[in-house]
């Protein structure tokens, strides 16, 4: 992939014979998105953090932590816009192919979590114990849909990726030809079917969250249209100037913040040209390797350390020798064996 010269202005794109041509301005591995998918790990690590270790309800951790699963949605969506265009280029199946890496990448550690849980990590309090249905929803993601208990606390967000994932492909091939105003136009809808779940159906959930992942959709669209032409130093303070949106939201107008919030990160992040590499840009890299498997030990290794009677400097120890030991394990037993298991698969299913 290589950055395109010029372009048509943002909402006066159309649909010309070489658009289908283009290809997006983020070539390889990106400081940029690295950035991006640490950030947002870390929102939600401290916002639980601060919940657990202090047993107290705070805006400011709500925030973050919701903050965080925002830019994940965001980034996601983004990130395989890219991975199907390169698919495409390779003549693989956008549809196949593309959902067995899907499955590949995001089962197999959700799966070895949700039964460690299940067998080891009794509910809360007084709850009663784990059901064979609950176990069942949780490892087919479908609590939405079965209205059963999170086994991992987190794990409602992976529910909510793995819908998203059955209309990435109708979307990318949506996208690649349409002008620019189409895919804001079905960002606007989404915003109304919102606001309209509520009404619907509890189990429709997922439609709160659509106007994040459309948001990164529109900016997989916009780079294709535009030259990279911001000094990438300052995508880090572009970035978290963006961060003052959703910082502003309260409770009860949630999904309008995270919408908005979603869509300024979006419209963004395709103007800015990769930032230095140093050393912001190797730590982002480390935690965005690494964060899939943060994301899902997190809330068990902080319960465990807070329940413990050990001294504080004992508990902030372990937590921060466990997180980063666990989700090392996590990567280099699971995620990257069956990561490149799923491209075995799809290399033998041509």
């Amino acid at each position: 992939d290589t950055p395109q010269d010029g372009g048509p202005a943002l909402c006066a794109a159309v649909d010309r014979p070489h658009d289908r041509a283009r290809t997006s301005s983020f070539a390889g591995d990106s400081p940029n998105l690295d950035l991006i998918r640490a950030v947002a790990v870390l929102c939600v690590y401290f916002g639980h953090f601060y919940t657990i270790f202090t047993a107290s309800e705070s805006i400011w951790a709500w925030r973050f932590a919701q903050m965080g699963v925002c830019i994940f949605f965001v980034h996601t969506c983004f990130v395989l816009m890219l991975s199907l265009e390169r698919a495409q280029r390779r003549g693989e199946s956008l549809f196949g192919d593309f959902y067995i890496r899907r499955l590949f990448r995001l089962m197999p550690l959700s799966i070895v979590c949700t039964l460690f849980v299940y067998f080891f990590v009794p509910p809360d309090g007084d709850a009663p114990g784990w059901t064979p249905w609950e176990l069942f929803a949780n490892l087919t993601l479908i609590q939405f849909l079965t209205f059963t208990r999170n086994m991992i606390s987190v794990s409602w967000s992976l529910a909510f990726e793995w819908q998203m994932y059955l209309f990435l492909p109708f979307l990318f091939l949506f996208g690649r030809t349409r002008p620019f105003w189409m895919l804001m136009g079905l960002w606007v809808l989404a915003l109304g079917l919102a606001m309209l779940q509520p009404m619907v159906s509890a189990r429709a959930g997922i439609l709160h969250f659509v106007p994040n992942f459309m948001a990164g959709v529109i900016a997989w669209k916009l780079s294709l249209m535009r030259p990279r032409s911001v000094p990438g130093w300052l995508w880090p303070i572009a970035f978290m100037l963006t961060w003052g949106i959703f910082l502003a939201a309260q409770h009860e107008q949630a999904m309008f913040f995270r919408s908005f919030f979603a869509l300024a990160l979006g419209l963004a992040i395709p103007w800015f040209g990769e930032m230095p590499s140093g050393v912001l840009g190797k730590a982002a890299h480390v935690v965005a390797k690494y964060s899939y498997g943060i994301y899902l030990s997190h809330p068990g290794l902080l319960w465990f350390a807070h329940e413990q009677t050990w001294p504080m400097a004992v508990k902030l120890g372990f937590v921060a020798v466990t997180s980063a030991a666990v989700p090392y394990a996590m990567f280099h037993l699971i995620e990257s064996p069956m990561i490149t298991a799923g491209m075995r698969v799809v290399s033998h299913s041509r």
